[in-house]
């Protein structure tokens, strides 16, 4: 079940030009977050391209809003997941950014 109270925009971001980034902690499942209406409480607050990252109970995730419906929120189906990363994998050349070679 949502709560409002665990929601929050990141920042002092009161300008509407551009989107704006929320924070969000639940004891919800990342499934029941992404059920149907489940944002819609805070659809006010919420515009297209606005971003909420996601502390579930078993997930840790950003994702993106859609469009705004009335007062629907629908999510876009694009999302950053964040993986568990060891420390021999981010050793491995497709994780660790690579360096320019000094002149």
């Amino acid at each position: 079940m949502f709560n409002s109270r665990a929601f929050t925009p990141i920042g002092g971001q009161t300008i509407r030009h551009a989107p704006t980034f929320f924070s969000y902690k639940t004891e919800d499942t990342f499934k029941e977050v992404l059920s149907e209406g489940y944002f819609n409480e805070n659809a006010i607050m919420l515009s297209p391209g606005d971003r909420i990252t996601i502390v579930c109970v078993d997930e840790i995730v950003d994702i993106f809003i859609k469009a705004i419906e009335g007062l629907n929120v629908i999510l876009d189906d694009r999302m950053i997941k964040a993986i568990p990363v060891s420390h021999e994998t981010a050793k491995r050349k497709e994780i660790t950014p690579k360096r320019k070679k000094a002149a």
